[in-house]
C-alpha cells in the first residue's frame, strides 16, 4: 500500500508537469446572476440497471454554457503519443484522437435514440453501434438496395481550413470528396497499416453529381455500414493528401466539431473549437450549434495509475476507461464523481473444438455447459459487467433476450450437474474424461482465472479431469486455430463482440482456420447465415439473425462467460454526459458537452 501511495504521489507531480501549460490557459465564462441553475446532477450508476445498461433517464440540465477546455482521454495512451492522422496509415492509436476532426459517413444518433432521447440505446459501448441507432453526418441519408447504395451528401457541410489556407480554402463537401475518401481505402497501395477487412463487395464508386454518391455493389453485404464508417472510414480533405502532408496532425483538416491546434509529441494534442461546424443538439426543446467548448485537450499518459491520479486531481474532466479495481477505489475516495458503466463489446468464450471426440458429440458439448456453474465463474472472474453476451450483446442485430430462449436452449444456463453427469453417462463416459485448457495472462482480462475456475469445477461436479496448459503469448496465438493433436480441444480466449451472424467467421464452415477455432461446421448454420447476408431488408434479416443466435448458443461450440464492464468517470462540473460514447469507435461523445464554471469553482478547481 505504500508503495502504492508513493507511485500516486509521483503519477502527480508527473500529470502536473504534462498538463500545466494546457490547464493554465482554461477560458472562464461569466454566468449571469438571474440565469437558471443547474438542476441536480444524476449519478448515473444510481440509475443503471446492470441487467439492461441502455436504459437511462437524462436529467434535466440547464441552459448550455460556451467555452472553456475540455480535458479527457479515452483510455490510457499507450504509445506515448497520437500516431498517424492518416486514416489509411494506422487507425489504433491514432483513431481514439483524429474522430474529433476526421469524421465518418454516419455517427451515433444520442439526441434520437440515446439517453437524452427514447433511452432504447445506450451507447455505452466504445465501439459498433448497430446501424438503426445511428445518422449520417456529412452524408444526409442513404437508400440500399441489392446492387447499389446511393449516398446524398448534407448541404452545409465544409472542410474547416481556417489557419491553414497554404493547403487550401475553406470549401463545402461534395460527393466527389466521398468517392475520394473511399477509393483511397480501395487502393491496396495505400493501406500500408489500415488493415480494413476486404471490400470485395465494392465494384465501383462514383459521383453522379456534387450531391449524389454511389457505390455499386458486386453482392449485398450487410455489414456495409461498419467496413466505410466503423474503425476505419474517416475522410480527410483531398488537397491535404494530394500535397503530400496526411501524416502530419498540424496539416489535417476535416468536417468534424473541432481543428487540430497543437501536436506536442510526448505531451498532448490540443483541438480548438470549429466555429463552422454544420451540426446542432436539441436541449429542453431548443436546437444549440455544436460543439459547445472552445478547446479539447487529449494528454499522452500511458500509466493507468497515472490515468486515475489525473482524474482525482481534476486535472482530467473526464475519463472513460476506468477497470473495476479502480472504480472502487474512485467511488470511496472520490464519491463526488459521476460514473457511467463503458462496454468493450466483447465477450470471454471457451471454444469446444468440435471436430474431435468426445466433444464431437452436440450432448457433451451441452452436458459441459449445464453442468458449469456460469453464475459462480461470472461472480469470481468478471465481476462487474453483463453476462449475457455471447454471441452478441443486446442491441446489436439478432440478440435474444435470454427468457426468450427455446427451453431446450434455456437450459444451458440453468446449472444442473446432475443432468450433466447424467447426459456424460448416457455419452459412455460415466467416468468423465480428460480435458486440457490453455491459458494465457492477460492485462486486466481474467483469461487465466476463468480457465482455473472453470477447471475446478468441472473437476469437482463432473469428474472431469482437467489440465491447464500455461502459453505465453506467441504459442498462444499460434495455437489458437489448431491445437496439437494431443489436446482434446479447447482453448480459453476473449473475442470481439460481433454485429451479427452475417459474416460470422467464429461459426461458419468457412471461418475454420480463420475464426472459427471450434472447429463448428453446421450446414443448416452456414446455410441460413448465406441467407441472412444476402437479405437487404433489416426487419427479415433480423429474424434469421435470432434464429442463428438461438442456434449458436444451442450447439455449443463455445461457452461464453459475459463482457466486464469498464466505466466512465467525470466530475459534475461537466454538463449532459451520461456515459456515451459516439457510437462507432474509440471516442467519447464530447460535442454536446460543456462546463459548468462555477461549479467547478465551488468545488475548489
Amino acid at each position: 500500500m505504500k508503495g502504492r501511495i508513493l507511485w500516486c504521489g509521483l503519477s502527480l507531480l508527473l500529470v502536473a508537469a504534462l498538463l500545466l501549460a494546457s490547464c493554465a490557459e482554461e477560458e472562464v465564462v461569466d454566468v449571469d446572476e438571474d440565469e437558471d441553475e443547474v438542476d441536480e446532477v444524476v449519478d448515473v450508476d444510481e440509475v443503471v440497471d446492470e441487467d439492461d445498461v441502455d436504459v437511462v433517464v437524462a436529467p434535466p440540465v440547464g441552459e448550455p454554457q460556451r467555452g472553456g477546455t475540455l480535458t479527457y482521454m479515452c483510455w490510457p495512451c499507450f504509445a506515448g503519443e497520437a500516431g498517424n492522422p492518416d486514416p489509411c496509415i494506422e487507425t489504433w492509436n491514432a483513431g481514439t484522437f483524429n474522430n474529433v476532426v476526421l469524421e465518418r459517413p454516419r455517427r451515433g444518433d444520442l439526441d434520437k435514440y440515446g439517453v437524452r432521447g427514447t433511452g432504447e440505446y445506450g451507447f455505452f459501448a466504445d465501439k459498433h453501434a448497430p446501424l438503426k441507432w445511428c445518422k449520417g453526418t456529412f452524408v444526409e441519408s442513404w437508400d440500399v438496395t441489392s446492387d447499389e447504395i446511393v449516398f446524398h451528401i448534407r448541404p452545409g457541410v465544409y472542410w474547416a481550413a481556417m489557419g491553414r489556407e497554404d493547403i487550401m480554402e475553406t470549401r463545402e463537401y461534395t460527393a466527389h470528396d466521398f468517392v475520394f475518401n473511399l477509393n483511397r481505402y480501395l487502393d491496396p497501395d495505400s493501406l500500408t497499416g489500415a488493415g480494413l477487412r476486404a471490400l470485395d463487395w465494392i465494384e465501383s464508386v462514383t459521383a453522379i453529381d456534387d450531391d449524389t454518391a454511389v457505390i455499386k455493389t458486386n453482392f449485398f453485404h450487410p455489414e456495409w455500414y461498419w467496413q466505410i464508417a466503423g474503425y476505419h472510414g474517416q475522410h480527410v480533405a483531398p488537397e491535404v493528401v494530394e500535397a503530400g502532408l496526411s501524416e502530419d496532425w498540424d496539416s489535417i483538416i476535416g468536417t468534424g466539431p473541432f481543428m487540430v491546434e497543437e501536436y506536442s509529441p510526448g505531451i498532448s494534442l490540443t483541438f480548438a473549437r470549429n466555429p463552422i461546424y454544420y451540426d446542432t443538439t436539441t436541449i429542453d426543446g431548443i436546437e444549440y450549434s455544436l460543439p459547445f467548448v472552445d478547446r479539447l485537450v487529449r494528454p499522452f499518459v500511458v500509466d493507468i495509475a497515472t490515468s486515475i491520479a489525473a482524474l482525482r486531481t481534476g486535472t482530467l474532466d473526464l475519463y472513460g476507461w476506468v477497470h473495476p479495481p479502480d472504480q472502487d477505489d474512485l467511488h470511496r475516495v472520490n464519491p463526488e464523481l459521476l460514473s457511467a458503466p463503458m462496454r468493450g463489446l466483447w465477450s470471454m468464450v471457451i471454444p469446444l473444438r468440435c471436430d474431435r471426440p468426445p466433444l464431437d458429440d452436440v450432448n457433451v458439448r451441452r452436458a459441459l455447459m449445464i453442468g458449469l456453474d456460469l453464475d459462480a465463474v461470472f461472480e469470481a472472474t468478471i465481476v462487474r459487467g453483463d453476462p449475457y453476451t455471447y454471441p452478441v450483446p443486446a442491441g446489436a442485430e439478432g440478440h435474444v433476450p435470454l427468457e426468450e430462449l427455446p427451453p431446450d436452449v434455456r437450459e444451458l444456463y440453468e446449472f444442473n450437474p446432475e443432468k450433466a453427469r447424467q447426459m456424460l453417462a448416457d455419452a459412455g463416459l460415466p467416468e468423465g474424461f480428460k480435458l486440457e485448457i490453455m491459458v494465457l495472462a492477460a492485462p486486466a482480462i481474467p483469461r487465466e482465472e476463468i480457465g482455473t475456475i472453470v477447471a475446478s469445477l468441472w473437476e469437482e461436479d463432473l469428474g472431469i479431469e482437467v489440465e491447464q496448459l500455461a502459453v505465453d503469448g506467441p504459442t498462444y496465438n499460434s495455437l489458437l486455430m489448431d491445437t496439437p493433436a494431443d489436446v482434446i480441444g479447447m482453448q480459453l480466449l476473449d473475442s470481439a463482440g460481433l454485429s451479427h451472424f452475417t459474416y460470422a467467421t467464429f461459426f461458419s464452415t468457412e471461418g475454420i482456420g480463420i475464426g472459427n477455432v471450434a472447429h463448428y461446421s453446421n450446414p443448416v448454420f452456414d446455410e441460413l447465415a448465406a441467407r441472412a447476408r444476402g437479405t437487404v431488408d433489416p426487419v427479415e434479416r433480423e429474424a434469421l439473425c435470432k434464429e442463428l443466435f438461438i442456434k449458436a448458443i444451442g450447439d455449443v461450440p463455445y461457452i461464453g462467460f459475459g463482457e466486464p464492464f469498464y466505466a466512465s468517470f467525470w466530475w459534475p462540473w461537466l454538463i449532459n454526459f451520461y456515459g456515451e460514447w459516439e457510437g462507432l469507435a474509440w471516442d467519447l461523445e464530447v460535442r454536446t458537452l460543456w462546463i459548468d464554471q462555477d461549479l467547478k469553482a465551488e468545488m475548489g478547481y
